[in-house]
């Protein structure tokens, strides 16, 4: 049963050609589980559409038009039918969203093993927890847009290599815990295995200059005799 509908921003962000924008919005269930994939629900605007597989709403047609040209205002309404809730929201029409702030939170193992210099990162995968908000402090979860919005260095890639080129990251999005995460995952050096040492791995954006630094850690096995 759905308990509540949530618009999750004031900020609906333009794609890159200006004839859509999109704002993400949630569905619970009475358990506050994440119902937001199978729950149908009506829109106030043909021009507005809730997609149940993205979970986004994407405002198009003429609402945007008259949006761009006026007071960059669109009211959203989203109803089920079923239990009638409902949500309701002003949100403005602004342009594509950047990487404006970056903080690393952790490095992530499925298993919640220590990284050492016997690791094989081919098939036991270490990442950085990356989280990345854009300038309208909402958090970005696109590939591409954290990778084109961030550049990297490393202070020591023989001990162990972020994922990318030596300056621009590759991210991926994880989902821990039925939450989507933005990470980047750890490497073996080129031409080498993990070694034991550190290596600092700092991510700036392209857009405001704040950055942030992680320290990894690789660490040695002791002598087995």
């Amino acid at each position: 049963m759905v308990e509540s509908i949530e618009i999750l921003s004031d900020v609906a962000v333009l794609n890159a050609t200006e004839d859509e924008a999109t704002v993400a919005y949630q569905v619970k269930n009475q358990y506050g589980e994440d119902v937001t994939k199978t729950t149908n629900l009506s829109e106030n605007s043909a021009d507005v559409k809730a997609n149940p597989a993205t979970g986004l709403v994407t405002i198009k047609g003429a609402t945007l038009t008259a949006a761009k040209a006026g007071d960059k205002k669109v009211a959203i309404a989203l109803v089920h039918t079923e239990s009638a809730k409902s949500a309701t929201k002003v949100v403005t029409v602004s342009a594509k969203a950047a990487a404006s702030d970056v903080t690393v939170s952790g490095i992530y193992n499925k298993d919640g093993k220590a990284l050492n210099e016997d690791t094989v990162l081919t098939t036991d995968k270490f990442y950085l927890l990356v989280d990345v908000k854009d300038q309208y402090g909402n958090a970005i979860l696109d590939k591409t847009t954290a990778d084109n919005g961030l550049i990297k260095s490393e202070t020591n890639p023989t001990v162990v290599a972020a994922n990318g080129t030596a300056t621009k990251p590759s991210f991926e999005v994880l989902t821990i815990d039925g939450k989507k995460q933005l990470a980047l995952q750890l490497n073996k050096p080129a031409n080498n295995n993990v070694k034991a040492g550190e290596s600092q791995i700092t991510l700036i954006s392209t857009t405001t200059g704040k950055n942030t630094s992680y320290k990894v850690n690789v660490s040695n096995i002791p002598d087995r005799r």
